[in-house]
């Protein structure tokens, strides 16, 4: 079964992306480990207003610099916390490595079973309006606090954010 997250989920890294999004459809940021960049973290603040931002890091030193980090920002997000017993494979603690029924215990207020709406801006669409080179991209990802995005992330926030290109 899928479940659905109209907001932002903050994460550490792609294998959490990957092993998420495998049951929860929401827009994922990825730290990549201890450093979240500002471009990112104007986009949540600025989204924050919008949608709920739930930052989910695993339980180790880098999880925690970046709820530390979150955490004095002024925007408003929840902190989840799993339960470490049930983050474990092969030695290895993570997000990743957490039992799926713990994730959706500890989420389950924040989850629903329908879809929720998004845009249907395609690839065609940024082309069509010359959205594809970088500097085009990065200046539109500026002007709209989106953060930093190649094209397939630029669509993605676009459409989860219901942003129309008029």
């Amino acid at each position: 079964m899928m479940y659905y997250f109209d907001g932002i989920i903050v994460v550490e890294g792609k294998s959490d992306v990957a092993y998420l999004s495998s049951f929860i459809d929401a827009l994922y940021i990825t730290t990549n480990g201890y450093e979240i960049p500002d471009e990112e973290i104007d986009f949540l603040k600025h989204y924050s207003k919008q949608k709920k931002v739930i930052v989910l890091t695993d339980p180790d030193d880098a999880g925690e610099c970046i709820r530390n980090k979150l955490s004095k920002l002024e925007f408003a997000y929840i902190d989840i916390k799993v339960n470490l017993a049930k983050c474990d494979k092969n030695g290895k603690h993570g997000i990743a490595e957490c039992d799926k029924n713990e994730l959706l215990n500890v989420l389950k207020e924040h989850l629903s079973t329908k879809e929720t709406a998004k845009g249907q801006l395609t690839c065609s669409d940024l082309y069509r309006y010359g959205i594809t080179d970088n500097e085009a991209r990065h200046n539109l990802c500026k002007k709209l606090h989106l953060g930093i995005c190649n094209n397939k992330q630029l669509l993605k926030r676009l459409n989860y954010l219901n942003i129309k290109l008029d």
